[in-house]
């Protein structure tokens, strides 16, 4: 695996955590909303 290649893929993995991050966050406010909607 070249320098470049590694990068790229640390890189790529940030992207998917953030993106998974943002996901979750995005699931607990939806998930927060419905719970308060109910009461």
């Amino acid at each position: 695996m070249t320098c470049n290649n590694l990068s790229f893929v640390i890189c790529h993995l940030s992207f998917v955590i953030c993106h998974l991050s943002f996901v979750i966050c995005h699931l607990l406010f939806v998930i927060c909303h419905v719970v308060m909607g109910n009461w």
